[in-house]
C-alpha cells in the first residue's frame, strides 16, 4: 500500500522550460503537465531506480542470507513493523521483538526515521505495536490505553535490542549478543538468518513523505523527499514537454523552412535539450538505484 503523492509540482517543471516559447501547444499545457506528464515522468524515475520513493507499506518474504545481516529490497526503511525468522516452517521460529533503528540519515543528511528502539509493554505483547502519540515516523495512536510498546533513545535500549535497523542502507542485523530470547524454543539457532527459502517475514514501511507535507499547527514542512528527486523527476516531465512540442513544430522533421528561412535541428527539435534533460535526470538518479536481491 503506497500513500502516493507526486514528486514534484508544474512549477517544478515550468522552471526547466524557462526561455522556451510554448505558446504552440495547446492551452491544456498546465493540465497535462499535471495530470500525465508528471505521473509518466514520476513512473520512469521509479522504474530507473528499481524502486518507489513515495511513502508505502509492505510485507515480503526474504531468503534466508546464512549471515548476521539482510538487505531489504527497498530503502529508506521509515518503520519496522515486525519481522520474523522461520526456522522450521509452521513449527520453530524467532519472533524479534526489541528492535533498534542505529542509522537513521541518508546520504544527504535528511533524517528517515527516529533514533530508537522499541520495548514491549510486557512478554506476552507481540508485534505489530502500538505507541504513544508524538514519536514523529513511528505508528502512533491517541489512546494510552491501547498502547503495547514504548519507545527510548537510550543506552539500555540499545543493549536490550535483538535487531539493528539500518534505515539508511535498508539492512537488518542481528547483534553478536542477545539477552532476551523469551519463550523460544531455538537451542540450534546461531544467531544468524540461516539459509532457508522465503524464511524471513518482514513487514516495513518504506520511502519519503510529501514534500508539499505542511504540519496544520505551525504550517511547517513535514515532507522528507530529497529534492534532487524533485527535480529529476520534473526534468523528465519537462522532456515529455518539449517531445510533443518537438512533434508540432516539425511534425517530426529534421529541418524545417519557414518564409524562406530554413533551419536544420541535426535530428529532430530540440533534440538536445531533451538529451540533457535526460542525461541530467540519470545522473541525479544514479545514486537512489536499487540493486535486487
Amino acid at each position: 500500500m503506497a500513500l502516493s503523492f507526486k514528486y514534484c509540482t508544474k512549477d517544478d517543471v515550468k522552471k526547466h522550460l524557462l526561455g522556451l516559447d510554448v505558446s504552440d501547444l495547446p492551452t491544456s499545457l498546465e493540465d497535462a503537465i499535471d495530470q500525465r506528464y508528471i505521473p509518466w515522468a514520476q513512473r520512469d524515475a521509479d522504474s530507473y531506480c528499481g524502486s518507489n520513493f513515495d511513502l508505502t507499506v509492505t510485507e515480503e518474504f526474504y531468503d534466508g542470507s546464512g549471515t548476521s545481516q539482510q538487505i531489504l529490497l527497498h530503502r529508506p526503511v521509515r518503520e519496522i513493523v515486525n519481522a520474523v525468522l522461520y526456522i522450521i516452517p509452521s513449527v520453530q521460529w524467532v519472533q524479534f521483538k526489541r528492535w533498534f533503528y542505529v542509522s537513521t540519515k541518508n546520504q544527504l543528511g535528511i533524517q528517515v526515521a527516529r533514533r530508537g528502539g522499541v520495548e514491549p509493554k510486557d512478554e506476552t505483547v507481540a508485534p505489530p505495536y502500538v505507541f504513544s502519540t508524538g514519536l514523529g515516523f513511528q505508528s502512533e495512536d491517541p489512546d494510552s490505553a491501547d498502547q503495547t510498546a514504548s519507545f527510548s533513545d537510550t543506552q539500555e535500549q540499545y543493549g536490550r535490542s535483538d535487531l539493528f535497523i539500518d534505515a539508511s542502507m535498508g539492512r537488518l542485523t542481528i547483534p553478536p549478543r542477545i539477552l532476551f530470547l523469551e519463550n523460544q524454543a531455538v537451542p540450534f539457532w546461531n544467531y544468524t538468518f540461516l539459509r532457508g527459502y522465503q524464511n524471513l517475514q518482514v513487514s516495513y514501511v518504506y520511502g519519503y513523505s510529501d514534500p508539499t507535507q505542511a504540519d496544520p499547527l505551525t504550517g511547517s514542512t513535514l515532507g522528507n523527499l530529497p529534492a534532487e528527486i524533485t527535480d529529476a523527476t520534473a526534468m523528465w516531465a519537462a522532456r515529455y514537454v518539449l517531445t510533443d512540442k518537438a512533434i508540432t513544430v516539425g511534425a517530426g522533421s529534421k529541418s524545417i523552412s519557414i518564409e524562406s528561412v530554413n533551419r536544420n535541428f541535426g535530428e529532430m527539435p530540440y533534440e538536445g535539450i531533451i538529451k540533457l534533460l535526460d542525461e541530467r535526470a540519470k545522473s541525479i538518479l544514479n545514486r537512489y538505484k536499487v540493486i535486487g536481491v
